[in-house]
């Protein structure tokens, strides 16, 4: 987000959006209309979990963590490959798993 920042910013060099929290970086972005606020909310919504399992040896990140993330993503405006990942929480967990359908979302929107 720093880099979109400093990309839209007239002078840069003035502002230094690292110093940010990632709340502040979200709501500047929304500010400046460079993410919608689907977009907006998702990001603020994973922050907690992102920074969980990087910080928290150990942290538990469940399937239906997994489900409850993707559900977010879609409202975002996520493209997924097979939509199931998030509008059928039992197929999702039963037939997909957990790795699966993680690495699936994520190889898709490396694609995007």
């Amino acid at each position: 987000m720093v880099q979109l920042i400093d990309f839209k910013l007239a002078k840069p060099d003035y502002f230094d959006a690292f110093q940010l929290s990632f709340p502040a970086k979200v709501d500047l972005c929304k500010a400046m209309n460079l993410i919608n606020e689907d977009m907006a909310n998702f990001l603020l919504e994973m922050n907690p979990t992102r920074n969980s399992l990087a910080h928290r040896l150990g942290f538990k990140f469940t399937s239906d963590d997994a489900f409850a993330f993707m559900q977010s993503a879609a409202r975002a405006g996520a493209d997924f490959s097979d939509d199931t990942i998030h509008t059928d929480k039992k197929m999702q967990k039963n037939g997909m798993g957990l790795m699966q359908s993680s690495r699936k979302f994520f190889r898709t929107q490396r694609k995007n």
